[in-house]
């Protein structure tokens, strides 16, 4: 009922030759050009790279799912110490070689780096607090500079407006400013 036949496409030179081969067409002036210089192939489809794993992937997945914090730490490129997701999987997997179940490697590695992480927290919280007062001075003396910048802008502006003026006029502006 109207339907037609699907066909499936075909590049244009492919199927030109298979209709002058059953001679249903007479052959167009551009397929002697054609011939001489085919078109490229129809690139093929790649296929999908295989997976690559690690064997401590699933202990990196279920550090992060058990430790929010870890999970939404940014992994920086340039750093040289690895994430410390990676590092806690490498010493579970290290404690699970030496015959612990992933359990209790679990829980002994989250003991470890807890210690480790309340051990840095009280250096770190010296040199935070260094930073601190290091950018504090910087914007205090930005401050200070923009202070002392405006003091002179303003004076420098008082000496312009009283430029030719007479002694009278410069007596009275500095009255009514007195005033003010």
């Amino acid at each position: 009922m109207g339907r037609g036949k699907i066909i499936p496409r075909r590049p244009l030179f492919q199927h030109m030759t298979r209709l002058l081969k059953c001679k249903e067409i007479a052959q167009p002036a551009w397929y002697e050009t054609m011939k001489r210089f085919p078109p490229p192939p129809e690139p093929m489809k790649a296929s999908t790279p295989p997976l690559i794993t690690f064997e401590e992937d699933h202990l990196v997945e279920r550090y992060q799912r058990s430790s929010g914090a870890a999970y939404l730490q940014g992994i920086r490129i340039a750093d040289e110490k690895p994430h410390i997701a990676r590092r806690f999987a490498w010493r579970q997997l290290e404690l699970m070689k030496n015959g612990q179940s992933e359990s209790e490697a679990f829980e002994n590695t989250t003991m470890e780096f807890s210690q480790e992480n309340a051990a840095q927290e009280g250096l770190d919280i010296k040199g935070i607090l260094d930073r601190a007062q290091e950018e504090e001075e910087i914007h205090i003396q930005c401050a200070l500079h923009e202070v002392r910048a405006k003091d002179a802008r303003d004076r420098a502006l008082a000496r312009t407006r009283t430029f030719g003026m007479t002694h009278s006029e410069y007596a009275m502006s500095r009255d009514d400013a007195a005033r003010f």
